[in-house]
């Protein structure tokens, strides 16, 4: 069973990664993973804020970090597989 609860969860659960839309840590909510390359994808948004976001919105959560952790090429095949979804 999957809760968001946002930034609380943060406080029970101390060390764990968070959606970055509903700030619920990854132990409590389902990923949403996009790949980047045919070797490794990343995860900003869980499924429910995925469903709730625009494409706009999803591009920008997923480019917030990856912008500057990834090559060219993973940009462009990872707006290319969020606007697939």
């Amino acid at each position: 069973m999957y809760f968001r609860i946002g930034k609380v969860s943060k406080l029970i659960f101390p060390g764990y990664g968070f959606c970055k839309k509903c700030n619920t840590t990854w132990n409590l909510v389902r990923i949403k993973d996009v790949a980047y390359s045919e070797d490794g994808g990343c995860f900003h948004l869980c499924e429910k804020c995925w469903k709730e976001s625009s494409q706009e919105e999803r591009i920008e959560y997923y480019l917030s970090t990856e912008r500057y952790r990834r090559s060219k090429t993973e940009i462009e095949t990872l707006i290319k597989n969020i606007v697939s979804h």
